[in-house]
């Protein structure tokens, strides 16, 4: 968080040093988060705003804050999709899980950002402990929220285990030289398979966790669970992405993915087969037994191909480690909330 001076206007003419101070009350100060904020009120109103070091505040805490938002906005999809009507305390404690999560990520990953996003580590350093603060306080507020209305349910405290445990290296496994700990991240494939699994729970059985809470005779249909598959496959293929533009420092730090042990070329690959195997076996879910219909084939079939189209096309016109190269890898989220809204709205 950055330091905001509201500052008086001085005027030349008669006063101390030629100049007169337009506004002679003492400076308001207030902490927040750390932060100290100082207000200069003028009797004109006329102010001279300066915000040091927003650009790298702003590099830093923009992509921590669009992490929530877009899951926030899934989790708005999926209650809308399943007719819950939009239940506000979910849609925040997801987000702020995802908020506090991601803030951990950040932590944990101090070696690596330092090779991949180095003036975005030395931000990190700086306020993520801040923005951690606010995701802890915003957690506890609705899980209490929740729990007096009687909704609170263990699922949200599995998927923050979830999370510590891929930041932090708190899991017994067996290595050549006996048992190590490790983060769950560390652990070749098993990093792209949580993060799937962990955000289709999130997005998906949460809101229907709850929208049981509040009615019990609350429905899923098959397409339901394709859906969450389908989300499941994107957030895997979301974290690929990712780990192929952070490999050059995912190597030097020795940190073991799959670009690091395969290569790029053959992850993207990998990626192609996957999504194109996954298109067709929802296009034969529809031709064949009729497990799903045409919308919501159209939407998985968009899901699994436009992403990964949009992505390669990024790469093409953008620099390795660009912001732009990394927004349009993290359109995932943005891709699948527009297109259930969409298809709630014409199921409807």
């Amino acid at each position: 968080m950055s330091k905001c001076v509201l500052h008086s206007v001085w005027k030349p003419g008669a006063g101390r040093h030629g100049g007169r101070l337009l506004a002679s009350s003492p400076p308001l100060g207030a902490r927040i988060f750390g932060a100290r904020i100082f207000l200069r009120i003028s009797p004109d109103w006329r102010f001279n705003w300066t915000v040091p070091q927003t650009k790298s505040a702003v590099a830093t805490l923009f992509p921590l804050l669009l992490t929530p938002v877009l899951a926030a906005s899934c989790v708005i999809s999926v209650q809308s999709y399943l007719g819950a009507g939009l239940q506000v305390l979910p849609v925040v404690m997801v987000g702020a899980l995802a908020l506090l999560i991601y803030g951990l990520n950040g932590l944990s990953d101090g070696p690596e950002d330092k090779h991949n996003k180095p003036e975005r580590a030395a931000a990190e350093a700086r306020y993520t402990s801040r923005v951690l603060a606010v995701a802890i306080v915003t957690l506890c507020t609705s899980a209490v929220l929740l729990g007096v209305k009687g909704r609170l349910h263990l699922a949200y405290g599995m998927v923050l285990l979830v999370g510590i445990l891929y930041s932090f290296r708190l899991v017994p496994w067996v290595a050549r030289g006996g048992v190590t700990w490790v983060r769950l991240k560390d652990v070749l494939l098993l990093k792209n398979i949580t993060i799937g699994i962990t955000w289709a729970s999130s997005i998906f059985l949460l809101p229907l966790i709850d929208g049981r809470r509040i009615n019990a005779s609350l429905a899923v249909s098959r397409p339901f669970w394709f859906l969450m598959f389908g989300y499941g496959l994107s957030a895997g293929i979301n974290s690929i992405f990712c780990d192929v533009e952070d490999r050059v420092g995912d190597g030097a730090a020795g940190v073991n993915t799959l670009p690091v042990r395969l290569g790029a070329s053959t992850c993207i690959t990998a990626v192609w087969w996957t999504s194109l195997t996954w298109t067709g076996l929802v296009a034969a879910s529809y031709l064949g037994p009729g497990w799903i219909d045409l919308p919501h084939a159209i939407l998985l079939a968009f899901l699994a191909l436009g992403y990964p189209l949009l992505v390669s096309a990024a790469a093409r016109v953008t620099s390795r480690g660009s912001a732009g190269r990394r927004y349009a890898i993290e359109t995932s989220d943005a891709l699948f909330s527009s297109g259930l809204i969409a298809l709630s709205l014409y199921t409807s």
